[in-house]
């Protein structure tokens, strides 16, 4: 575990590093999907843009979310000190938030251009999971979204993590995640490398990583997720997103029928 890393005299964070390595390959990706699509290169381009400003201001949003009892508890506190607000921006993100944002950016792109939302998605749905396994790595790098407590050897210590406890050893969940995300980008890949625009990649996407997750986060033992009804946060969004995609998948089924 690595959290910062000494560039030219200037320490910089891991999670940076390797969200700032996913995004550049994500962004060749995109530009070389764009061709299978018939999609312009800048138009990949700029809408990944769109989609990665998204990503970091819905991946606040809803971590703030996620915070807002403490914050309502707290709130005398946090204003009186501005330290605890600056910890607040500067670190924190829930990756559905970012997910939803990112697609809202490309919505908004398309929209403010005259392009189709669904050719946009085509190209650019399977750099999500590319983009987030690096996230994840990040993640292990700081310590955060650690996992279950776990001796070794499967259970590692994240002796310089600001979040998790040094006294303990836990699974590194977010490798295991980081995996899975690389499993799920080449099988969009290959899956999805013909011109299609009816959506199916995204909604194998989100039917897939909807599934993971909810499985992942039970090996999860981070405090900062939000806890309801004995599911975290991100639990009952992948369980809302599954619910919807196999909707969508019967209204579909059912209209080709008819």
């Amino acid at each position: 575990m690595v959290p910062y890393v000494e560039v030219f005299g200037r320490m910089i964070s891991m999670y940076a590093v390797c969200i700032l390595a996913g995004l550049v390959l994500g962004i060749w990706t995109a530009l070389w999907r764009a061709k299978l699509f018939c999609c312009k290169k800048e138009d990949a381009l700029f809408a990944s843009f769109y989609g990665i400003l998204g990503l970091a201001a819905g991946g606040k949003l809803l971590y703030l979310l996620t915070e807002l009892p403490w914050l309502v508890e707290h709130w005398k506190q946090v204003m009186e000190n501005p330290a605890i607000w600056s910890g607040l921006m500067s670190g924190g993100f829930v990756f559905y938030g970012g997910l939803f944002g990112a697609v809202g950016g490309i919505c908004l792109y398309a929209k403010q251009y005259h392009l189709k939302v669904r050719m946009l998605l085509e190209v650019l749905v399977p750099v999500v999971p590319l983009v987030h396994a690096f996230g994840r790595v990040g993640c292990f790098c700081a310590g955060c979204c650690y996992g279950i407590p776990l001796k070794p050897p499967w259970g590692v210590y994240f002796v310089q993590s600001l979040s998790a406890p040094h006294d303990q050893s836990f699974f590194p969940v977010q490798l295991l995640e980081a995996a899975c995300n690389l499993a799920l980008f080449f099988l969009l890949m290959c899956r999805y490398a013909k011109r299609r625009t009816n959506g199916e990649a995204a909604c194998c996407y989100i039917l897939s990583y909807g599934i993971l997750r909810f499985g992942l986060e039970f090996l999860r033992a981070d405090a900062q997720r939000g806890i309801w009804g004995g599911l975290s946060t991100s639990q009952w969004i992948s369980l809302m997103a599954i619910i919807l995609t196999l909707l969508l998948a019967w209204f579909k089924k059912r209209r080709e029928l008819s």
